[in-house]
């Protein structure tokens, strides 16, 4: 039986393969390459992507979080000047970071996973098997991105606001989910690509 060292040494080594800032991956990145395979332009506006998105998640979570801290401490000191739209602008923030946050986390296969049994078939069974599943994830996010679209595309047609004193336009809440599903679409299509012609391997996943 492997000694809990071990694991730890091969879950680190696993994580240096497909960390974009450690090991080999910082040297791919200082010489324009990217998480993405290949070097050259669509590689490094994808590297790019990946960033802007972070940064965007970064900026939405912390002015949210900003905003709930200044309310609690208005609500102590000078309630008069409390704002009554944090609980409400704080969901808005959430969930789009959440969801914008998907794509990347697509890419790094770090959604959970239930892969108690399929760790312990072959590396080719595994292979099929993550091959299937990110052809499957194409489809969902595609028909999901489609539908979701849908949904935002009525609510800025008919004008849609929330129902609170705020009056905020819903279709902006809602085009977090469309927007979401579409990269996270692109992403499990780039990662089948790399599973497909050997630049990705199974072991890169988990």
């Amino acid at each position: 039986m492997a000694s809990s060292n071990d694991v730890i040494g091969r879950d680190a080594a696993r994580y240096a393969a497909v960390s974009p800032v450690s090991g080999e991956a910082e040297s791919h990145a200082a010489a324009g390459h990217s998480d993405y395979g290949h070097s050259g332009i669509p590689a490094r506006i994808f590297h790019w992507i990946d960033r802007l998105e972070n940064l965007i998640v970064g900026v939405i979570l912390g002015s949210a979080l900003l905003l709930v801290v200044v309310t609690i401490v208005l609500r102590y000191l000078a309630p008069q000047y409390a704002p009554q739209i944090t609980d409400e602008v704080t969901v808005y923030m959430v969930m789009w970071a959440v969801l914008l946050a998907c794509g990347g986390i697509t890419s790094r296969g770090e959604h959970v996973k239930a892969d108690l049994v399929v760790g312990s078939l072959s590396p080719g069974v595994q292979r099929a098997c993550d091959i299937a599943g990110h052809v499957v994830g194409i489809g969902f996010c595609l028909v999901l991105a489609w539908f979701a679209g849908q949904v935002t595309y009525e609510a800025w047609d008919f004008g849609d606001l929330s129902p609170t004193n705020l009056r905020f336009p819903m279709w902006i809440y809602y085009a977090a989910l469309p927007l979401a599903a579409a990269s996270m679409a692109v992403r499990h299509l780039i990662v089948l690509v790399r599973l497909l012609t050997g630049t990705r391997t199974v072991m890169d996943q988990r």
